[in-house]
């Protein structure tokens, strides 16, 4: 979510991890997700011919050394995204910016 350019401008965090307006000023983390988040839109087009998937995924906040283990998700439900990402069948989606949330469904995010 740190990598949003639309939540940032809007300072809103869409995941809810941070309260509306408190969209945090972390520069050198945000700058790098954002960077990931650009390289993943241009690997998705090279390749999109090729069949080739290509999508960021984010587990959210969840409970890490680097956040003192805090979170507003637990590992297991950090987990259901990415592993659903990684195993997409051939013609899912490509080119987009998700993340794992409380229901499981996972939530899109704009880039």
């Amino acid at each position: 979510m740190l990598g949003s350019l639309t939540a940032a401008a809007e300072n809103h965090d869409p995941t809810g991890a941070f309260p509306d307006g408190g969209f945090p000023v972390l520069l050198g983390y945000s700058l790098s997700k954002t960077a990931v988040n650009a390289l993943t839109v241009m690997y998705a087009n090279e390749l999109r011919e090729e069949g080739i998937l290509v999508n960021s995924v984010s587990p959210n906040w969840v409970p890490t050394d680097a956040n003192d283990h805090s979170g507003i998700l637990s590992r297991e439900q950090g987990a259901v995204m990415p592993v659903r990402m990684a195993t997409l069948p051939d013609g899912g989606p490509t080119g987009t910016f998700t993340c794992s949330d409380a229901t499981g469904a996972g939530l899109t995010l704009p880039w």
